[in-house]
């Protein structure tokens, strides 16, 4: 929970450094999971702490509930081109039910997380999720 509200207050102060006085310091973000093309070694993108918390409480929890399937920041799974496409359906109707200038940020992450799985479909990519 800590980690999500420290989220939300980066997210709020819409830069990587929190000022304290003359102090600044820089916040060094957490992976949470590195997808991979099934197959190969090559990483094709990663999700940091943030992100993963961001999706996980719009789209990951709801993924578990249509598929039993879960996908966690700490945990390796497996995403077929079906569970790909399942992500997609479960993402465009929450888009479809949101008010997406609430939390600009969020909405963001979860299309740009959209863009990424539309093209791992189109070429026909099962991922690996490796949790840290």
């Amino acid at each position: 929970m800590i980690g999500i509200l420290f989220c939300e207050f980066l997210h709020a102060k819409n830069s990587w450094w929190i000022s304290k006085s003359d102090l600044e310091i820089k916040i060094k973000f957490i992976m949470a999971l590195d997808f991979y093309k099934l197959g190969t070694k090559e990483r094709l993108f990663e999700l940091n702490s943030c992100k993963y918390a961001d999706l996980e409480k719009e789209i990951f929890i709801a993924f578990k509930h249509w598929t039993g399937l879960y996908i966690g920041e700490y945990k390796n799974s497996r995403l077929s081109v079906d569970n790909q496409k399942t992500l997609l359906k479960i993402i465009d109707e929450y888009v479809e039910k949101t008010d997406l200038n609430k939390n600009k940020e969020k909405t963001k992450t979860i299309l740009e997380f959209r863009g990424l799985l539309s093209y791992f479909i189109e070429k026909g990519y099962e991922l690996v999720l490796l949790g840290d």
